[in-house]
């Protein structure tokens, strides 16, 4: 597979685009999330783009595009738009949310995108990962998609309730 990161904006917008119309209701969960997941996987990394504790400072999808300049919570956020804007409309945002999860184990905190409150993209790159296999893993901060607003809202932060996944 060819890196579609390497090319236009314009071009990759449609790439993106073509990614999600794939994203069909004859395929499984896991299928739509294999897809996600190696399509994103090209995207060249960057330090920090997106402070993933202020959702109200973070880019829409096309704006990251457009730029070209992702971190591992900006993939994590492109992923969660991409099911979300998919053209299969399982996607709801009761099944769809983001959150910054903490390995303290290995010292590590950084935004994934959260379905069905089990799996988990964005926290393996390339990999997808589920809760049950990561048990290391705490929730600091929750986001909902608020569909009116068409925006993202924290829901819960890690100082009204730190628990574990």
């Amino acid at each position: 597979m060819h890196n579609h990161f390497l090319l236009h904006p314009t071009e990759l917008r449609h790439q993106w685009k073509e990614l999600r119309k794939n994203l069909t209701s004859d395929l499984s969960d896991e299928q739509h999330f294999k897809l996600v997941i190696d399509w994103w996987k090209y995207t060249p990394l960057s330090e920090r783009v997106i402070d993933y504790t202020d959702c109200s400072t973070w880019p829409d999808p096309w704006e990251l595009i457009d730029n070209k300049d992702f971190d591992v919570n900006a993939i994590s956020l492109c992923m969660f738009y991409t099911l979300l804007y998919s053209s299969d409309h399982r996607w709801t945002t009761d099944r769809l949310k983001l959150g910054v999860v903490i390995n303290r184990k290995y010292s590590t905190e950084q935004l994934v995108c959260i379905v069905d409150n089990k799996w988990i993209l964005g926290w393996r790159h390339g990999i997808l990962s589920n809760f049950d296999n990561e048990s290391d893993l705490e929730y600091r901060q929750m986001y909902n998609y608020n569909s009116s607003l068409r925006q993202i809202e924290e829901t819960q932060s890690w100082m009204e309730n730190n628990y574990t996944c």
